[in-house]
């Protein structure tokens, strides 16, 4: 007499290859969107906070050209921040980020806050800003006088 088990009475311990699958997509794709953003609020490059500050300007160009009155858009390196009287937020820059500006002298400028005033017609009073981070290349923001155009300028 031959004891022998049954097919049937044999019990699958583990899991298939499908449930292995499945639970390998979801932690991709939880990781593919938790990732990203831990990494991107742990550093902020010059370049990011370039583009930030050329598209604040334009902003201020248009809301001047809008409201048809100037409309500044002030740097202050002592507090590290640029804002615009147009609402939005400012633009904090760390300070693993050199901020530099270059703006023309009025009645409000001192050493270490100026303007950058964007009037009616679309012209500004002109400047640059400067941003640096170690390791990174220079980056300049230049605002035209007669256009009021910003652009960016990188140091290669």
């Amino acid at each position: 007499m031959t004891a022998g088990i049954s097919d049937r009475q044999i019990t699958n311990a583990g899991f298939s290859l499908l449930e292995m699958l499945v639970v390998l997509v979801l932690l991709g794709a939880l990781f593919a969107v938790a990732l990203p953003q831990f990494h991107r609020s742990a550093s902020v490059t010059a370049r990011s906070l370039a583009y930030r500050i050329a598209e604040e300007a334009r902003f201020a160009r248009l809301v001047a050209i809008k409201k048809g009155s100037a409309t500044a858009l002030t740097i202050d390196t002592t507090a590290r921040v640029v804002r615009s009287e147009t609402g939005r937020d400012n633009i904090t820059i760390p300070a693993s980020v050199s901020l530099t500006a270059t703006v023309g002298k009025n009645a409000g400028t001192t050493i270490s806050r100026g303007d950058i005033r964007f009037l009616a017609d679309g012209s500004s009073t002109g400047g640059e800003i400067r941003l640096q981070r170690d390791g990174e290349k220079d980056i300049t923001i230049r605002i035209d006088w007669l256009t009021g155009a910003a652009r960016m300028i990188f140091d290669d």
